[in-house]
């Protein structure tokens, strides 16, 4: 249940973060319709998920399924009919127009270009002949099954990341049933084996660190000294921002710092670097350990693909971090959404934080905390039944602990898990209204 609710939030969360006013891009390709005309050549035309106005150039039949694609110029953007590819008629002859399609893109008929292709039509996503091609490629060789590597495929285009073998492996990464802190403990482990220690001793030093990591290192409550020095300010944002470094979610800045010159290779210091230089300078017969390594760099590399650095927009940071449950290390998953204040810092007057976790008595949690005017709502999903846990006492505790950080606590639901919503679904303040962009006349066809 939980790695399902929290790849579906990350994902529905990286398209909401991304949202923007509609934008119709050069290349891209996409199926449309004439819904309804008007004098003056004028049409109403639905072209995938949007409904906008055009000026018709080329005549067209209403309710007719066309291929169309986006030329690059000034003005208007105008879109061209696709020459040699069958409309698609209300009766249905889909197959042979996506045939025709890849036949246009210089693609022979394959399963994996076809069951991409279909997909994108579901669910209404644009796409360049470039892109497709590189997709259908990497699906192509691909180590997942042709299903799951469809739905990763089609999320790299949904969100316009870039379509390479690096972003593929790294969201596929997010679907196995490995975890972090299991994968980091047997790494660990065998680089003592293997005598790697001394070798890579921040790497080895590191991994030692978050180790010993306790839950509440992460949620830690105030002292009263905190509050008195000043200190009540640092968090949780802070907490955060030190997860990101020490993950090396920030690691593209440090790399571009570096090939300036003004941060050298030794600093670089996070576990995503040092696992990229242990790839670099260990032998590839060293099958076990290179593929720990990397499905730790590809894990870290999907939180920071879904995760979104925006000033005036939507700011999303998804992190994964270890943590002792028993005798065993879990995965703490965080995901912060939110805007940035005046200072550019994480405003934690109004946000949302969800954590995913599994406990050892509760087992998989999902807590979402939704913080308006440092006023919270906190809901609990779990599939047991309400727990002693969340007797009047803890809650009373919980309350008092919030006011230390200047917070007030409305209300705490425990539901099931069932009932939980994705970002944009569950009274999330923050999606960008698109709707109305346009008036008057859109684009010509």
């Amino acid at each position: 249940m939980l790695q399902s609710v929290m790849l579906n939030q990350l994902l529905s969360s990286a398209d909401i973060t991304r949202a923007k006013q509609i934008q119709l891009r050069p290349g891209e390709i996409f199926q449309g319709s004439a819904v309804r005309f008007y004098p003056g050549q004028l049409a109403q035309m639905k072209l995938g998920g949007l409904t906008l106005t055009a000026k018709l150039e080329t005549p067209l039949e209403a309710g007719r399924k066309y291929w169309l694609q986006v030329l690059g110029q000034e003005g208007l953007p105008k879109l061209k009919v696709l020459e040699n590819v069958p409309v698609i008629q209300k009766s249905g002859n889909e197959q042979s127009s996506i045939k025709h399609l890849l036949q246009h893109f210089g693609i022979i008929s394959a399963k994996e270009g076809e069951q991409l292709i279909k997909q994108l039509i579901r669910e209404n996503i644009p796409f360049t002949k470039e892109s497709f091609r590189e997709a259908s490629i990497i699906l192509k060789n691909s180590p997942l099954p042709l299903e799951e590597g469809t739905r990763v495929m089609t999320q790299i285009l949904k969100s316009g990341l870039p379509v390479t073998k690096e972003t593929f492996l790294s969201i596929a990464s997010l679907l196995s049933q490995k975890t972090m802190g299991e994968t980091m403990l047997r790494f660990q482990d065998a680089m003592e084996t293997g005598g790697l220690t001394t070798r890579f001793p921040q790497l080895f030093t590191l991994l030692e660190s978050f180790r010993q990591h306790q839950i509440s290192d992460y949620i830690k409550p105030y002292t009263p000294g905190e509050k008195e020095r000043g200190l009540v300010s640092e968090r949780p944002g802070a907490v955060l921002s030190q997860l990101l470094k020490q993950l090396g979610m920030q690691n593209e800045f440090q790399l571009r710092q570096s090939v300036e010159g003004s941060l050298p290779a030794s600093q670089q210091t996070n576990l995503k670097a040092l696992l990229l230089q242990f790839l670099q300078q260990t032998p590839i017969h060293s099958y076990q350990l290179r593929e720990q390594a990397e499905f730790m760099v590809n894990r870290i590399t999907a939180f920071q693909l879904l995760s979104s650095d925006s000033q005036s927009q939507v700011s999303t940071y998804s992190v994964q971090v270890p943590f002792h449950s028993g005798s065993k290390l879990e995965d703490l998953t965080v995901q912060w959404e939110g805007k940035k204040n005046t200072r550019g810092e994480l405003d934690e007057d109004h946000c949302r934080i969800v954590f995913y976790l599994h406990l050892k008595h509760l087992k998989e949690t999902v807590i979402d905390v939704q913080i308006q005017s440092r006023v919270l709502t906190v809901t609990i999903f779990n599939e047991t039944q309400k727990s002693s846990a969340a007797n009047d006492k803890l809650l009373k505790m919980l309350e008092e602990n919030l006011a230390e950080l200047d917070y007030r606590l409305s209300a705490v639901k425990w539901v099931h898990p069932g009932k939980f919503q994705p970002s944009g679904k569950n009274g999330v303040p923050y999606s960008p209204d698109t709707s109305g962009a346009y008036k008057g006349v859109d684009i010509r066809v």
